[in-house]
């Protein structure tokens, strides 16, 4: 474990060089998902901008339209936020590097 301690730091430089919007992504998905858990009633931020595809087949406007994107920044847990950084870190820097 130690041993990859200095990959992981050159990991981290690179990315911010070479995939700056991964980077980015990363830093903005951890950001909202401590924001909700810390600050908000995570319950009620689900609901207004979680995407629900009945109400964006029923009543389609901006309001739900923009649930498409914001959906992308809701994460039910540790585990689930966990899980989609590291296969976006994994793939998206790896991508990078090809």
């Amino acid at each position: 474990m130690l041993r990859s301690l200095p990959s992981i730091r050159s990991s981290l430089r690179r990315a911010k060089t070479e995939a700056p919007a991964t980077y980015w992504l990363l830093l903005t998905n951890l950001v909202v998902y401590l924001a909700i858990t810390l600050w908000f009633d995570a319950a009620s931020i689900f609901i207004a901008w979680g995407l629900t595809p009945v109400r964006l087949i029923d009543s389609p406007s901006i309001e739900t339209l923009s649930t498409v994107f914001t959906s992308m920044f809701l994460h039910a847990g540790w585990l689930h936020i966990g899980a989609n950084m590291l296969m976006l870190w994994v793939f998206e820097i790896g991508r990078a590097h090809v």
